[in-house]
């Protein structure tokens, strides 16, 4: 692994190789909603996001999404990188919450996720699916599964 900050200072042509080393021993994942039903986050049907009909989405999926990100009380910022499948090799959890879901695809800006980013609900940011070594990140997710598990 080439260290970044080292190789800063060598040519522009030098290969710079990045590993996604994870804290907490796994990653964790978040997939993309795609509205040709290949992947979908189950909703309650009063809040499913519409995609190709062009109406927009449910209007209190907004609320919805806003209320439980406030609830979380995040502060600061987290690194977000684009799934790739030779990450599969990792150990990994993945979100399965919606509106944990849709909040980290709809407020990460290129490969940096900010607590009070505002929500982009285009379909380029619902489809990509993410990954993040954060530990705070992966917390929530194994939390958010913990409580859905108890329902």
């Amino acid at each position: 692994m080439t260290d970044l900050l080292h190789n800063m200072s060598c040519s522009a042509t030098s290969a710079v190789r990045v590993e996604i080393r994870p804290v907490l021993g796994m990653v964790a994942r978040f997939p993309g909603c795609r509205p040709e039903g290949q992947r979908t986050l189950s909703l309650d049907p009063a809040h499913q996001a519409i995609w190709s009909s062009g109406l927009g989405v449910a209007p209190d999926l907004v609320e919805r999404l806003e209320r439980f990100w406030e609830d979380l009380n995040l502060v600061g910022a987290s690194m977000i990188f684009p799934w790739r499948e030779e990450l599969g090799k990792q150990r990994y959890v993945e979100a399965r919450h919606p509106l944990l879901v849709l909040n980290v695809l709809a407020r990460t800006r290129s490969t940096l996720l900010m607590a009070r980013s505002p929500l982009d609900l285009d379909v380029s940011c619902l489809e990509r699916t993410l990954v993040s070594t954060d530990p705070a990140l992966i917390t929530l997710v194994l939390r958010c599964q913990r409580r859905r598990r108890k329902r």
